[in-house]
C-alpha cells in the first residue's frame, strides 16, 4: 500500500526500477511524487535507498515541465505508525559506517547523504509556473 491518505486517481505510476522508493507523477499538476517506501523500519535509508533517491530526482529534474517535487513516506507500518523517515536504518550499520552487500562489487561503505549533493536544480519561478499539490 503506498498511503492510506494516497490519491491514486491524482497520480500516475512511474517505473524506475526502485525497490525503497514510489516515483509518480501527477495526472493534473506539473510535480512528481517521490515516497520512501519502507514504512516496515519507518521509511529508515540505506545506501541503496540514497541511490535511489539520485535516480529519482536525476528524473524529475530531466522533466522540462516539472515545477514541484514532493518528498513525502509511505505507510502507515505494520504496527501502525506512520513516518516520513526515521533517518539512517541501523540494522544495516557497523562500526565502520553504512555499508553496501560486498559480494555485488560496490563499495562497502557509504556515508549516507553523499551521493544527494550532487543533485544540482535550475529553475526559475517563472519556469515552475502557478502549481499547487492537492
Amino acid at each position: 500500500m503506498v498511503s492510506a491518505l494516497f490519491d491514486p486517481d491524482a497520480w500516475e505510476p512511474i517505473d524506475l526500477d526502485l525497490d525503497d522508493l514510489t516515483y509518480h507523477r501527477g495526472t493534473d499538476v506539473s510535480a512528481v511524487r517521490i515516497a520512501f517506501d519502507r514504512p516496515d523500519v519507518r521509511n529508515a535509508f540505506r545506501p541503496e535507498t540514497v541511490d535511489e533517491l539520485l535516480v529519482a530526482l536525476n528524473h524529475a529534474k530531466r522533466q522540462s515541465d516539472v515545477g514541484t517535487v514532493l518528498l513525502t513516506g509511505n505507510g502507515p507500518a505494520d504496527d501502525g505508525g506512520w513516518a516520513f523517515s526515521a533517518g539512517g536504518d541501523q540494522s544495516v550499520r557497523s562500526d565502520a559506517g553504512y555499508g553496501y552487500d560486498v559480494e555485488d562489487g560496490e563499495q562497502p561503505i557509504m556515508p549516507l547523504g553523499m551521493n544527494t549533493s550532487r543533485v544540482t536544480w535550475r529553475f526559475t519561478p517563472e519556469e515552475a509556473g502557478p502549481h499547487t499539490v492537492g
